[in-house]
């Protein structure tokens, strides 16, 4: 299901995640990966030896056409700190933390940082991702179906969802993704509107 950043942590049982500097411990990072890469692992079989598929035959879950690893950064990181993670990781978008929560709280993209901070003349190595990120984030469960990920995105007008599981940003969903793995050849409008 779709949630809100407003909503309460479902599992308050979980520990949280010790985060250093302005990006986030790797050994974290790299045993999350491995963590939410299994389970989707475990998810893309399943529905591969049962053949499940949606009533628009999509994917059945989220997490089967997510793109896994995602750069997150808490939102006292530079403009200029962002910019160059996302080169590394070849990534067109970064999710913002809360500084003291480590909750999501925004997507900032490629776009953002050109419109919001270099058209405007701001210097990227003083401007923070919270000055150039958009408010109102939607996130979604790594389990939710894939045509509720493609109708958020048709009512919010927003081509990229983080997927998260209480606390852990499991990845990002993106309208190419869905394009993608559901029919390699079809345009993104035609999958955008079979929903």
């Amino acid at each position: 299901m779709a949630k809100g950043t407003s909503k309460k942590n479902k599992s308050a049982s979980k520990t949280k995640k010790a985060r250093s500097g302005t990006g986030t411990d790797p050994g974290e990072l790299r045993q999350s990966a491995r963590s939410a890469g299994a389970k989707a692992k475990t998810r893309k079989e399943t529905a591969a030896r049962t053949g499940e598929t949606s009533s628009a035959g999509m994917p059945v879950s989220v997490s089967e056409v997510m793109s896994p690893d995602p750069v997150t950064m808490l939102e006292i990181a530079t403009v200029a700190e962002a910019a160059e993670r996302m080169l590394k990781a070849g990534a067109d978008a970064v999710v913002v933390l809360n500084d003291t929560t480590a909750h999501p709280t925004a997507i900032v993209t490629c776009s953002d940082i050109v419109l919001r901070a270099i058209a405007e003349g701001r210097d990227p190595a003083a401007t923070t991702l919270s000055s150039v990120q958009s408010e109102g984030l939607v996130i979604i469960d790594p389990d939710a179906p894939v045509d509720e990920a493609v109708t958020l995105m048709r009512q919010r007008g927003i081509r990229r969802i983080p997927v998260v599981d209480g606390r852990d940003v499991l990845g990002i969903v993106t309208l190419e993704g869905v394009a993608a793995a559901v029919e390699p050849r079809a345009t993104i409008g035609a999958i955008a509107t079979q929903v």
